[in-house]
Formats: C-alpha cells, structure tokens, sequence
C-alpha cells in the first residue's frame, strides 16, 4: 500500500506492508521548464518567456529582507517606469539587526546550523511579487565586502554572522590583520566550528540553501559573489568564484553570473579566467566609468566571447551626478550589455523624486532599445572589428560609439562639446530613416530620411535640444525593413485602470497582477496584448518610431454579459479611433 502526496517539488511516499508496519520518506524533484520558458540567454542578449526583453534595472541590495520597506509599492513603482530587473543579497550584512538574516538570530548572534524559516519565506514571497509584474530578480549568494576591513569585520553594528563573535557555532576566527581575508576565498580553510564543519561546509550549504529555495523561479538568476574578490589577489582566489559558479549550474537550470574582473573600477583584471567557462552565462562587472569610449576598451575583448555583459551597480545617480550615470548606461548598451543604478535606500523608491528621475531615465533607454531588434545588434562584427569605425564624423568631435546590424539597424551615441556638425556614416545601398533622440527627456529632436550606397551625411540636431554630458542618440533603419512591436513589450508611461494593474498578455483579472487568463476575443485567443478594466487610460511615448497602429479590440470572452466598453486611439491630444459601444 503506497501513496503519494506531492507540492512544492518534494513528493512525500509512504508505504505499509501486510504486517501494517509503514515508512515514510521525500523525494525532492527538480523540474526544468521549457527552453522558451522564463529568463534564458542567446549570446549576450536574454529573452524571458521567448521574448527578447532589454533589462534595465536596480541594484536594490536589501529590498526584499527589510521589513520596513512595502516591496509591493516599491515593485508598482518599477512597473510605472519600465523597470524590469534589480539585484538582491541573500544575506545583507550591512543592516545588523534591522535586516531579516537568512540564518536563525537571537540575543545578537547567528546560528549557523539553523535557517531562519521568516527570512526565506518573505524573499520567496517578494520573488513571487516580481515574477508576477514580469521583473527580473538577480540573486547575489555572497557578499564578501566586509571580510577585509578591520573595521567591517569585527563590527558590533554589523554584526558579520561569519566572525566566531557573532554566531554561536564558534566559527570563524580573525587573521592576523584583524579581518577574513584572503580566508574567506580559501576552499580548504581548516578552522572548524563547535558542530565541526568548514568554512567551505557554510559556504555550500548557502548555496544549496539559495539554489534550492529560490531556483524553482524562472524570473531569477544567481550572481556568485558581489565585488569578488575585493582586496584579495584575484590571481591567488579565482578558483574560489570557479568552483561556485560550477555549483550552482550543476544545481540549477537558472543563469550564472560571475563578477569577472577585479574588485572594481575601469579595469579587466582576472576577466580571462571567467570569459570562456561554459557555467558562466553572465559576466558583470563595477566599472565606475561613464565614457562610453572607455567601458567600449574595456570589454572589447570580451565581447565575442558569447556572454552577457552587465554592469549591475552604478555610481550615485542623485542630482548632478544623473547625466554621467546616464550617459554610462548607453555606453553599455552601445557595448552590447546591461546596466542597473545603485539604490542604496531602497526606501527612497517610495518617496524620492531623485529616484523617479533615474527610473525615467532607464525606461527611455528601454524604450528606444525594444524599439529596434536589438537581438541583432551587435558592437563588433565576428572578427571583433569595432562598427564605430562606420561612423567617421559627428557633432561631438571624436566622441562616438555604435552598435549595429548592419544594413539594417544602427544607433550612433554622441557626447562631448556640441555643435551642429553633421553626422557622417558608411551604409550599403538602400534608403534609410534617421531619428535623432535626447537621452535625457525621450524627445525626438529631428527626423529624415538619407540614401545608403556609401558616405551618408545626416543632419545634426539643433545644441539646445541636448546636454553635452549626457549625449545625443542617432536611430538609423533601413526604411524597407519593417517589424512588429507590440505594446505589451514597451514600456508605459502613465496607466489607470479601473480595477486592478493592467495585464500585458493577458485579460484584466482580478486585484492583483498576473491573476488573468488568456485573451480570447470571439474565440480566438491571443498570445499579445492588454487587459484592462475601465475607465483605463495607457499612455506611450513612441518617439515617432512607428507608421502604423493596429488592434483587435472587445469584450473579452470570459465576460459573458453585461459589458460594454468604448476604445479611443489617441496621438498627441487628438483622437484618431473611436470604436463606439461595444457589448459583450
């Protein structure tokens, strides 16, 4: 007599013999989700349930483990501005007392051995709340800043649950210097706790931890360590960011993410030891560098190497210091690669009109970026040969980076001291539009259309249309390649609805987001679109990168009396559609 109860992949067995005598025992599964399914990566772009999908992000260390922080709200204001990713610590060491710890904590100390069972639940909880709002969660294991500061490691604020003084399992011990480090990278570490396990036996079981309670989410993946490997000789410690990555691939489907290169700042130390290891999917780097010509150098060589490439943490984006952060985040666009700003309150999500300013920025860059097929878009041609040589003049002297696909797509970025000179760009045969867009606000400043067959000469925007710090962008497309966008894939920005969050591809549903069902109009069902509830209002801001609208509209199936509904088109404050009533 056997039987079978099954849920959150383990499925408990127990069986009785004919005496009665009965056994129980649980069998983890591990379930793969369809290839299309979820977070993936093509070469270095990643789509998300089989959709190419431009990630533009956070760096939002502590907001899922303070409880003081509403993540929902703060989640609602990602979706407001297009902001579909942010980065999250597992054990935020930063916050002492005033952050969830993932391990039991009691009278100012860890215990190493024992999870805390609230702790993990509220992360699930807020990983759930993203997937639901389709944002990306990168989850980062270890957080090593503090083992090498003396006055970070021993810290009575901080509370480090690896020093022996702050844990009850009498684990780990200061070296000489006063701090843990080069011997928190060290996999043979010999000291042991009072229950008798290594560092190296922590270590995996935070990973094990991590991977097994938060891999079954396809809208996450894992960043091995953060800043790695701060002040130690990355020469000396890079097998220890090897070995873990090779762990939690083994463990999991999800993308690895490895920091590749020294600690921080412009420089690509170490980078070799990580670019072609087939268990790394991302390599992220802290650049701290706001010349796109520069962070261009940089990962040239890396950037045929088919991997990802993030920098997901920026400097202070706060007043003055937004234009350069923003003109980073092209540099790595136009490098082939991703970029979140640095939030280090994450209350301010909430309240802070800085924040709303860096947000808009990024939803900018996404919405021009998904505008195109940036999939097919590149930095380099396969040889490695940088496409900005393609670009030979611009009004901002020698300051110039492109990403292209040639014959099809480009974007120019220009920055520096600004004039009206004209842009001068090599394209094959065909006829060309060009738009010209400020960074800053989204606002196309001038438009055209130019002849490819060799040197082409675009007209430059007027200077009072943008900042010389932030730049200037350029969008050319070969006017005889057309493609579909769909407005579930851009970025809003300003919705009401009338009851409950508008869904992308899906009907209205309920309060929450995620809780609809498949669009079905008359029968046929739709893979794309929206469902709102009214009175909605959804306003884009489409740059003018787009010719024609189209839409079938009505009352979805699932209503089977009683509704009505009119759908309005409006272009900048007139209406172009009205559909009249409509009834279920």
């Amino acid at each position: 007599n056997i039987s079978l109860v099954s849920g959150a992949n383990i499925i408990t067995i127990t069986a009785k013999d004919a005496a009665g005598l009965s056994g129980t025992d649980t069998i983890t599964v591990n379930y793969n989700t369809s290839s299309a399914q979820g977070l993936q990566r093509v070469g270095r772009w990643f789509t998300y349930n089989g959709e190419y999908k431009y990630l533009v992000g956070f760096d939002t260390q502590e907001l899922a483990v303070d409880s003081t922080i509403d993540y929902n709200q703060a989640l609602d204001k990602f979706v407001q501005y297009g902001i579909n990713k942010t980065r999250i610590w597992v054990y935020c060491y930063f916050g002492g007392e005033a952050f969830l710890s993932p391990w039991q904590y009691s009278n100012g100390k860890h215990n190493l051995d024992q999870w805390n069972t609230a702790y993990w639940q509220r992360v699930k909880d807020f990983i759930t709340a993203a997937k639901s709002r389709n944002i990306i969660i990168e989850v980062t294991i270890f957080a090593p800043n503090n083992t090498d500061e003396t006055s970070q490691w021993p810290s009575t604020t901080w509370r480090e649950a690896l020093n022996k003084n702050f844990n009850t399992n009498g684990a780990f011990s200061a070296n000489a210097s006063g701090h843990f480090s080069p011997q928190y990278f060290d996999l043979n570490y010999s000291e042991v706790s009072s229950s008798g396990k290594k560092l190296k036996d922590y270590q995996q079981a935070l990973v094990g931890k991590t991977v097994s309670e938060l891999g079954g989410f396809n809208n996450v993946y894992f960043e091995i360590a953060n800043e790695f490997p701060v002040h130690a000789n990355i020469d000396s410690v890079y097998p220890w960011q090897q070995y873990w990555a090779q762990q939690v691939d083994a463990l999991t489907s999800r993308l690895v993410s490895a920091h590749s290169h020294d600690y921080s700042g412009a420089n690509t130390t170490g980078i070799h030891y990580f670019w072609d290891k087939a268990y790394i999917d991302v390599m992220n780097f802290h650049f701290y560098e706001t010349n796109p010509q520069t962070l261009s150098n940089l990962l040239h060589d890396a950037q045929t190497k088919g991997k990802a490439l993030s920098n997901n943490e920026s400097g202070d984006f706060y007043a003055a210091e937004l234009n350069p952060q923003t003109r980073f985040a092209w540099g790595m666009f136009l490098s082939g690669g991703y970029f979140s700003l640095y939030e280090d309150d994450s209350s301010r999500i909430l309240t802070d009109s800085g924040w709303i300013a860096g947000a808009k920025r990024l939803q900018i860059l996404r919405n021009i970026v998904e505008g195109l097929k940036f999939w097919e878009m590149a930095p380099v041609d396969s040889s490695g040969n940088e496409y900005d040589s393609l670009v030979t003049q611009g009004p901002s002297g020698t300051n110039k980076q492109l990403i292209a696909n040639p014959g099809s797509e480009y974007v120019a970025y220009f920055w520096g001291s600004k004039t009206t000179t004209p842009a001068k760009i090599t394209l094959p045969s065909g006829s060309y539009t060009y738009e010209w867009y400020d960074p800053q606000t989204g606002n196309l400043l001038l438009s055209g259309s130019v002849q490819g067959g060799g040197v082409a000469t675009i007209t430059a925007p007027a200077t009072t249309g943008w900042n010389d710090v932030v730049g200037v962008a350029l969008v050319i497309r070969n006017a005889s390649s057309s493609s579909t966008v769909y407005l579930s894939n851009l970025a809003w920005t300003s919705v009401i609805n009338g009851w409950g969050p508008v869904e992308k591809d899906e009907s209205n549903g309920e309060s929450l987001s995620g809780d609809g069902k498949t669009i079905t109009l008359n029968g046929t069902t739709y893979t794309k679109g929206l469902g709102t509830h009214a009175y909605s209002e959804i306003v884009y801001n489409l740059n003018s990168q787009y010719a024609t609208f189209l839409s079938d509209i009505g009352v979805d199936d699932e209503i089977t009396s009683g509704g009505s509904v009119t759908f309005q088109v409006w272009l900048d404050g007139t209406k172009t559609y009205d559909s009249g009533l409509m009834t279920a």
